[in-house]
């Protein structure tokens, strides 16, 4: 009995997470919004390197003073998380903030930046782990290995006895 519901309690667990994932994923195809690990943080950020964050696309022209946003600074480079300082002139997108060296810069945003909404501290290290192309082989081989596993169990017990003569 108990088994059972342990059994249940697991199904509906996964069924959750799937959902979630797939709610996720569609939305991040649409544009709408992504889920990523925090890259490096700029001067004044509220999150760590390595936290689950939530992103939305807005409008450069849209920033606030306060505003934590993934940029990359240079051409080439890794993106970076950082605080609006104020805003120069919202018709060209020229944004002030501070550098990871205390050093205060005026830079022209792309027409489009990623806006932090949330961060979610210590799943950055899981998400890593559950996200991605190698995870994905993995999951699919593991599935696929639990459907053999269940339809071999299912026809052993339902295997029609031998009847000796």
């Amino acid at each position: 009995m108990i088994e059972r519901i342990a059994r249940r309690m697991i199904l509906a667990l996964a069924t959750v997470a799937t959902a979630a994932f797939v709610v996720l994923a569609i939305g991040a195809a649409a544009g709408r919004w992504s889920v990523a690990v925090a890259p490096q943080t700029g001067a004044g950020a509220s999150m760590r390197e390595d936290e689950l964050i939530f992103v939305v696309p807005v409008p450069a022209s849209a920033l606030r003073t306060g505003d934590e946003v993934v940029v990359t600074l240079e051409r080439g480079a890794d993106p970076t998380i950082v605080v609006v300082d104020s805003v120069v002139d919202a018709g060209s997108r020229k944004i002030a903030f501070t550098d990871q060296a205390d050093d205060r810069q005026e830079l022209v945003f792309p027409p489009k930046v990623w806006r932090v909404r949330t961060a979610v501290p210590m799943f950055g290290p899981i998400y890593r782990a559950l996200v991605g192309v190698a995870q994905g082989a993995i999951f699919l081989l593991a599935g696929a290995t639990l459907l053999i596993w269940a339809e071999r169990a299912r026809r052993e017990q339902h295997a029609p006895a031998a009847v000796a003569t």
